[in-house]
This record gives C-alpha cells, sequence and structure tokens, in this order.
C-alpha cells in the first residue's frame, strides 16, 4: 500500500490538516501538518506526530472532514 497523504478540514480551528506517516524519533509516525491556505500561499500553523485514535475521533466527532 503507498504512503499516500491523508487531507482534512478542522472545522472548529478553520485549518486544513495534512497526515503522513514519516520517520519521527527513529519510529514510523503519522505526523500532521495543520495549516492555512490563502491562495497560491500557505501558513503552517503547527506540525507534530499525532495517534490513529486522535485522527479516528476528530473524525467521528465531526471536528475533521475529508477533504480529498
Amino acid at each position: 500500500m503507498k504512503n499516500r497523504n491523508r487531507n482534512f478540514f478542522d472545522k472548529i480551528e478553520r485549518t486544513h490538516i495534512a497526515i503522513k506517516k514519516l520517520k519521527y524519533n527513529d519510529k514510523l509516525r503519522n505526523m500532521m501538518i495543520a495549516y492555512e491556505a490563502y491562495g497560491e500561499r500557505i501558513e503552517i500553523v503547527t506540525i507534530h506526530p499525532i495517534s490513529d485514535e486522535k485522527i479516528t475521533n476528530r473524525l467521528f466527532n465531526g471536528r475533521w472532514i475529508k477533504n480529498e
């Protein structure tokens, strides 16, 4: 299976979310980038690891919507 980006929109923070599995601290982890898009320009808000459980919870409670 190809390691591709997963893209979402955070309805509370009004930010775009991109998630990809990357090596971080010698482990393969989901890395989340929250960013804001302004036409052709983007501004990164934060980058950090995120668990599968948090991703699932944010989708289940409707905070994140798929943006693919």
